[in-house]
């Protein structure tokens, strides 16, 4: 086999992916390759760029390069992603966390303390609930999800981060009574948003590989979760408590004036995109 160097190897992948991902796209997923896969961090890459690789390194990047060539998320191929300062496990069984939900994790971390009794609702892989327990290590997080296999990997997420996090199976639109006996301080959630009509604008890496049931609503029932947070909200937030939620950006109004007539206090957060991202409520009626 003829010598190829990580030169050669970046011309290959730009080329081969170019009508899937932005080029800024391509640049990130090639050093974040080179550094999960191969364990090569860019600055490395970059000082032996025209260092030939191994004939085995060769053959995976082939490999790793056709899935990627289908639209396949890296974050799936690795089995792995990295979320503010964590490593975190990841399958199609979970969506692969967003830089948004980042971003509310840091709005939210003013409104929490280590007394903080903390719900996630749609842990997914844990991302949001694990940075919380991380960061207030003496708060008590509870985590739920409606997917049996999101919660193994949010358990082995929690596991591999060494936070304490309880975890429970169950719907939202039945909750049990059981997380009324003590009130919460704050609930956190990261809902499924984007409406079915939505599709025809998604990239096919997030359609064909990541999981619908965290990702869609009806176009009629776009708000149905949130109606279903507000509910529970009413019954098990503390007086001072507060609720933290991603939103549609095309629904924020709607979603703002849902949360209004339940409780005293409800603002929309821009994000760093300056989209209408999230809501911040408190106060019930």
């Amino acid at each position: 086999m003829e010598t190829i160097s990580f030169r050669e190897w970046q011309t290959r992948f730009y080329g081969s992916l170019a009508q899937i991902y932005e080029q800024s796209e391509i640049k990130a997923l090639f050093f974040r390759m080179i550094d999960d896969v191969f364990g090569i961090p860019r600055y490395k890459a970059l000082l032996d760029f025209d260092t030939p690789v191994t004939q085995q390194q060769h053959l995976e990047f082939e490999t790793i390069l056709k899935r990627l060539q289908l639209a396949e998320p890296l974050q799936y191929i690795t089995g792995k992603t990295h979320f503010r300062d964590l490593e975190l496990m990841v399958s199609p069984a979970v969506l692969i966390p967003r830089p948004e939900t980042e971003e509310m994790i840091e709005l939210s971390i003013a409104d929490i303390n280590q007394r903080s009794r903390i719900l996630d609702i749609g842990t997914g892989s844990g991302c949001i609930a694990i940075s919380l327990a991380k960061i207030y290590p003496e708060a008590q997080v509870l985590a739920i999800d409606i997917s049996k296999d999101a919660l193994e990997i949010a358990r082995k997420n929690a596991k591999l981060n060494n936070v304490t996090i309880q975890f429970e199976n169950c719907d939202i639109f039945d909750l049990p009574e059981s997380f009324c006996e003590h009130k919460l301080d704050v609930i956190i959630s990261n809902p499924p948003y984007v409406t079915e009509s939505d599709k025809s604008q998604m990239h096919k890496n997030v359609l064909a590989y990541e999981p619908s049931l965290a990702l869609f609503v009806p176009d009629k029932e776009a708000l149905k979760y949130y109606q279903a947070i507000c509910g529970f909200a009413r019954k098990c937030l503390s007086d001072k408590g507060v609720i933290w939620v991603e939103i549609n950006e095309n629904f924020g109004l709607e979603t703002l004036n849902l949360f209004r007539s339940f409780f005293k206090v409800a603002t929309i957060v821009n994000d760093n995109q300056g989209k209408n991202r999230f809501i911040r409520i408190s106060g019930k009626i």
